[in-house]
């Protein structure tokens, strides 16, 4: 569970994805404290049999929770906005105090993740709790996407800073890992 303050970059003009408020079910890497374990007090994102998404997440720590069943079957697959999909996440970085230990980092993915989504109508999200991003944000959606697939099948696990800055260098990025996995092992004689 993420929340981000989109904004431009002014140095590289990139717009960036700043993490104001996070929660893992797993563990993560945070660049003060190293890998840390969940942060959630209870975590469930399932289906149902009817097509419905159905979220439950309460943080441990601030008690900030989401809680809603949103019916899938009404969801348009809809083309995403690359600039906030692909260039924001080539840009991503802390807010608050973490924002003073890092740089901006790039994420590493098949920007087809990233191409569309299923937008939903809001009529078919019963939203029972919302509390994160509170005191910034309405906790009712004005608009609602959802991936109905795995995502991040690559990607990078430690945030560090990277000179990619297009979606062709997202695409070579990606390519170069994949050579990596396919080639085989060096066997030491």
């Amino acid at each position: 569970m993420e929340f981000y303050l989109i904004a431009e970059n002014c140095e590289t003009g990139l717009l960036s994805w700043i993490i104001v408020e996070y929660e893992s079910n797993t563990h993560s890497y945070e660049p003060s404290k190293g890998f840390i374990g969940p942060s959630t007090s209870h975590s469930v994102v399932t289906t149902s049999y009817l097509g419905e998404i159905i979220v439950d997440i309460e943080s441990a720590q601030s008690g900030h929770g989401l809680v809603l069943v949103a019916d899938l079957k009404n969801g348009v697959l809809t083309e995403l906005d690359q600039r906030v999909w692909v260039e924001g996440n080539l840009s991503v970085d802390y807010g608050g105090e973490l924002q003073l230990r890092t740089k901006p980092f790039s994420l590493v993915f098949d920007p087809q993740e990233m191409a569309r989504a299923l937008k939903l109508p809001l009529d078919d999200i019963s939203l029972c709790l919302n509390t994160f991003g509170d005191g910034m944000l309405d906790p009712k959606p004005f608009e609602a996407a959802c991936f109905p697939y795995a995502q991040h099948f690559v990607t990078t696990s430690i945030p560090t800073a990277t000179t990619m800055r297009t979606a062709d260098d997202l695409e070579q990025a990606v390519t170069e890992i994949n050579e990596e996995m396919q080639a085989p092992p060096e066997m030491d004689c």
